[in-house]
């Protein structure tokens, strides 16, 4: 077919099973090829364009129409070509293709679309890894599309992939698109969490990684000229495109090219002129503000592996578990049968034999901690574990080995021992390591010179007097006690509590003690760690006592698992619960988790010493949270009213929080360094303009709606130009305002397009943006 300005197009349809010349078809009067993009006319960040084209032509008796009435989809494709050039392709669409009762000819119209709406039924499947460029990881983002997109159990439509996005890893400073960061670092991120009890395949489906992918970015996804095109709305706003571009390579790295493309074109009597006096324009209100809420994806218990049923096949161990601290390299650790009562999955043994070094342990631990946002999403966790000793702690062996106490673990030398540590913020707002204690609450994580003790003695020489020497660690809250004695009779107590003042300051504790004995021991005499206290006629003796946050955990910050009735071969499930009784531990408040912060800030590590000569198995090692979610506002500042906010769910996107599977990160223990993004375009201390990928999507719809659009809707005439679906119009009698294309008609023969366009910007607006927990009810 020639359109009137006598270019050739040309659309193949091709028939699965036919051989054979090829069939000349006559097309219909002036409607033999149209193509449409229907985005939202009411959203301009509609991440997915769907497209079609829509054939008619006359049966003349060379088309078998029941054929192509019973093909199923995506079975029969239709590729459209321009100047011998591909344009669009894409799968006939058996429904709705009619077959008249009347003779030959007949007009016949089939419809063919892009394929991107089938991707909703179509279950993720990785492959294996399809290669990146040197220096680009083959899970990152770019790749996940290019799954999609070319998989043969996907839409099996290989066309390049042609990108423009200024988003960037903060941390990597390269394209989070196409560059360091990955997306399923734990190989769950596609899973389903009510695929399978809906007796579905247990995989998101291609359409929820596709949508979700495109719209974290503020970008639309549709097909043209023969290419994929992701374009992010505000990095397109000015009518300069500068793009990357993939080729369609999969057992190789695909070629990447790069370009810059002026979009702007004019809708005037010169280059696009107006046609058919149909044109309207409207109004699209301004946003007062934007509130993204990311929906991740997490599994109950948060801790990666938890339950150690994920193997490595080669060495069978457990993923993301190991020994942070081996003192001889003599233990180890390997997978062991399930100890839950349907035997589902693995455990993990741990064994460290007997050397002869009394006292040694090693730490099995989750490598690296997790990240957990305390600050704003989760003020609570409970935590558990089974347990099975296998040998080397101490039991009872009563002369009756029917006595019902034989067998039965002694812990009074504490045999087995966990460590909690986040570090957060003490009450003076200084960055410290925490540990919880016996009682379910945190103090501080005190190195190994110990806590303060005062002790009494008699130092040589004459007059006779007393030494009280002060070593250790002074806490906030430790509590000394002096007590005079006459040979053995108690004259007086002496008590004196450490205050923040005097936090890890022994010096400033001894002078605090020693000006509370002066007045009844006005000769004594102190240094920076002791204090002389000549004898009296009334007092010749003194005893000393310290009461200290440290007694509620053993030496090191362990606490102490004491499981009543244990014998070796007994499998006990553990939950922690404090010596008050509640086993939900309040998290202690870390600061503000914004990237300031030191790196190790908000990170939770669990760990279990192994003492030297045990041998135990562990399982399901939990942690549970309350569900919640990142919800980042963008206000603007000078909105005269609060009646027009805009709610977007976001399904992938970046977060401090480790475990939350849905990420963009490279490994569970990088999310709080991994979680920052720009788009480099206003300066750093800008609000919003260095911070989460959810914070920066609703920044960007702000900067875009925070004034009134104007909507343009009519026909326009191609004039023999080249069009482009995305060109951005610059339309006489509208002012200097680009438009950007939401829906497009274009009737291919004639030249006639219908368009709806928006005003488009992405101004640097006054806006503030907050950041809360989705369960929050303070959003105003």
């Amino acid at each position: 077919m020639r359109d009137d300005f006598d270019l050739l197009w040309r659309a193949d349809i091709d028939i699965p099973g036919y051989y054979g010349e090829a069939i000349q078809l006559t097309g219909v009067g002036r409607t033999a090829m149209v193509a449409e993009w229907n985005g939202d006319i009411d959203e301009p960040y509609t991440p997915i364009i769907n497209s079609k084209v829509t054939l008619q032509f006359y049966n003349e008796g060379n088309v078998d129409i029941v054929e192509l009435q019973n093909l199923q989809d995506m079975e029969s494709r239709v590729h459209v070509y321009r100047d011998n050039v591909l344009w669009w392709t894409g799968y006939v669409i058996s429904d709705g293709i009619q077959r008249k009762f009347r003779a030959t000819p007949y007009p016949v119209q089939l419809v063919a679309t892009d394929g991107l709406a089938l991707l909703k039924d179509i279950p993720f499947a990785l492959p294996n890894n399809w290669p990146m460029p040197a220096g680009v990881s083959n899970r990152c983002p770019i790749n996940f599309l290019r799954y999609i997109l070319y998989g043969s159990n996907h839409l099996n439509q290989p066309l390049p992939l042609r990108w423009a996005s200024l988003v960037e890893s903060v941390e990597y400073e390269d394209d989070l698109l196409f560059g360091t960061t990955q997306w399923g670092a734990l190989g769950e991120a596609w899973n389903n969490p009510n695929g399978v009890s809906e007796g579905l395949d247990s995989s998101r489906s291609c359409m929820y990684i596709l949508e979700n992918m495109v719209k974290s970015v503020g970008a639309r996804f549709f097909q043209f000229g023969g290419k994929w095109h992701l374009q992010r709305i505000n990095d397109i706003a000015g009518g300069v495109y500068n793009w990357k571009e993939l080729t369609t390579d999969t057992g190789t790295a695909p070629t990447l090219t790069t370009g810059t493309e002026d979009l702007v074109a004019g809708l005037n009597s010169v280059y696009y002129p107006f046609i058919s006096e149909n044109h309207i324009t409207t109004v699209k209100p301004a946003l007062t503000d934007v509130v993204v809420t990311y929906e991740s994806y997490q599994k109950e218990n948060i801790l990666p592996n938890g339950g150690f049923d994920m193997v490595d096949t080669y060495y069978q161990i457990p993923f993301y578990w190991g020994f942070s601290d081996d003192p001889e390299s003599a233990v180890t650790f390997e997978a062991y049968d399930s100890l839950r009562p349907d035997g589902v999955g693995h455990s993990v043994k741990l064994a460290y034999p007997v050397t002869g070094t009394a006292e040694n342990r090693a730490i099995f631990t989750l490598l690296g901690g997790l990240p957990i946002d305390a600050n704003i999403l989760f003020k609570r966790i409970t935590w558990g574990f089974t347990f099975f000793p296998l040998n080397g702690f101490p039991y009872l062996s009563p002369d009756d080995p029917e006595d019902p106490e034989s067998g039965k673990i002694v812990w009074d030398n504490n045999p087995l021992r966990v460590r909690m540590l986040y570090k957060a913020k003490d009450k003076m707002g200084n960055e410290v390591e925490l540990v919880l204690n016996r009682w379910g609450f945190w103090q501080v994580h005190e190195p190994a010179e110990g806590w303060l003790k005062v002790t009494h003695s008699y130092p040589a020489g004459s007059p006779p007097r007393s030494l009280l020497t002060f070593t250790g660690r002074p806490l906030v809250g430790d509590v000394i006690s002096i007590k005079s004695y006459y040979t053995t009779v108690e004259r007086k107590q002496y008590t004196e509590t450490v205050e923040p003042a005097e936090y890890n300051n022994i010096s400033a504790v001894v002078a605090k003690v020693a000006n509370m004995l002066i007045a009844d021991f006005p000769s004594l005499t102190y240094d920076s760690t002791s204090i002389t206290i000549p004898h009296t006629a009334e007092v010749n003796a003194f005893v000393t006592s310290t009461t200290t946050g440290g007694s509620n955990v053993l030496p090191g910050g362990w606490i102490d698992i004491t499981i009543d009735s244990l014998k070796i071969g007994d499998i006990a499930s553990v939950v922690f619960q404090g010596k008050g009784g509640n086993n939900e531990i309040l998290m202690p408040d870390p600061g503000l988790l914004d990237g300031n912060q030191s790196e190790d800030t908000g990170v939770l590590q669990i760990e279990f010493a192994l003492l030297e000569g045990q041998k135990y198995v562990l399982d399901d090692v939990f942690i549970r949270v309350e569900d919640n979610n990142d919800a980042y506002q963008s206000l603007n500042t000078s909105a005269s009213k609060r009646s027009n906010r805009q709610n977007v769910d976001l399904g992938i996107s970046t977060s401090f929080n480790g475990f939350f599977l849905s990420n963009y990160m490279t490994s569970y223990n990088k999310s709080n360094v991994e979680f920052r993004v720009t788009d480099g375009k206003y300066p750093a201390n800008s609000p919003g303009a260095i911070g989460s990928l959810t914070g920066l999507l609703a920044n960007a719809m702000m900067r875009f709606r925070y004034k009134p659009s104007q909507i343009f809707n009519g026909s326009i005439y191609t004039n023999n130009r080249d069009w482009k679906f995305h060109h951005m119009y610059l339309i006489q009698g509208l002012g200097n305002s680009l438009f950007m294309p939401i829906s497009s008609k274009y009737n291919i023969e004639t030249g006639v397009i219908d368009v709806v366009l928006i005003e488009s910007r992405d101004d640097d607006a006054p806006l503030d943006e907050y950041h809360y927990a989705s369960n929050d009810v303070i959003l105003d």
